[in-house]
């Protein structure tokens, strides 16, 4: 077991989750890779409520899993795009940072839904997120001005 922290400017909590060192892989069908085809860092964003639920449950299913088949993934550097475009101002959410060997389903790089800026793609997971593939838990909030910043840690 290891220990998740959340941590803002308001609040400490600690979680316990099942986590471990992703290993690297490689394609696993025609133009379906795990991070390490790309190197990136993938988050999920979620309400802190949601990823409860879903550390609870041993799994997390958000609407868009049934609505458009997947669950909606970014690379770490380009998460702001879609807080900025979905959640603005929210003051509700985290990271949930990802292990990709845990994903245990599909993980393509695709254009975004809506298609993102200079044509970005994205990282759609076609099943559910584990709690066991979350390594960490990462409040992110609004500046100021209800804008999202680039995530940088």
């Amino acid at each position: 077991m290891a220990r998740l922290i959340v941590s803002s400017r308001t609040r400490n909590t600690v979680f316990s989750a099942h986590c471990g060192c992703a290993a690297e892989s490689s394609a696993t069908k025609s133009g379906v890779w795990s991070l390490s085809h790309r190197g990136e860092s993938l988050v999920h964003i979620c309400t802190l409520t949601d990823w409860l639920a879903a550390r609870r449950a041993g799994e997390h299913r958000p609407p868009s899993l049934y609505s458009e088949g997947f669950v909606h993934l970014s690379a770490a550097r380009q998460v702001h795009i879609p807080a900025n475009l979905l959640f603005g101002g929210r003051t509700d959410l985290v990271l949930l940072r990802l292990d990709g060997a845990r994903l245990g389903s599909p993980v393509k790089w695709e254009p975004g839904t809506p298609p993102g800026p200079h044509d970005m793609d994205f990282p759609p997971l076609y099943g559910p997120l584990p709690a066991a593939a979350v390594t960490a838990v990462v409040p992110y909030e609004p500046d100021t001005d209800g804008r999202f910043a680039p995530f940088h840690r």
